[in-house]
């Protein structure tokens, strides 16, 4: 729930280190730093709790994985056949982009797969009820595309 605050604040501090300052941070950084200090002191956020019946059924896992030039993200949440339309989010993670290279969108929503399926993994080790299915939804059909290509394409982390 936090990602796209931290997020901010992540590339902003990624900005401040590549500027290679000694000491300090020039006046037009440390303004956006100071405004963004602001805005996350009037966030205020609230988590409800996750409750599942005793026996709920067979689980579905429910991972949507999106990006942005920015960031990399995936969400998850539980339901069954009975309450796929009232689900709780039990888990997320957001990444900022990788700055090795000059990252396509594309290739960043190759890297929110990645990260919705490592997630899916972590939680169905996790949980005390297996999920029947797990999906990751994605709405990039160029990433689908390379995923669901045959061509022998380069290992990508």
């Amino acid at each position: 729930m936090a990602g796209p605050l931290t997020i901010r604040l992540e590339h902003l501090m990624r900005e401040i280190y590549d500027t290679e300052i000694e000491w300090n941070v020039p006046n037009d950084l440390a303004e956006i730093w100071i405004k963004t200090c602001k805005v996350l002191d009037n966030v205020s956020l609230s988590l409800p709790d996750f409750s599942m019946d005793e026996d709920p059924g067979p689980l579905t896992l429910l991972i949507f994985a999106d990006a942005s030039s920015q960031a990399p993200a995936a969400r998850a949440y539980f339901g069954n056949e009975h309450t796929l339309k009232e689900t709780q989010m039990i888990s997320g993670k957001t990444r900022i982009t990788p700055k090795k290279a000059r990252q396509t969108i594309p290739r960043v929503e190759m890297l929110a797969i990645v990260i919705a399926m490592r997630l899916g993994k972590t939680i169905a080790t996790a949980s005390r009820n297996p999920s029947k299915d797990v999906n990751v939804l994605k709405d990039s059909e160029k990433a689908l595309g390379l995923v669901a290509g045959t061509d022998n394409l380069p290992t990508f982390e």
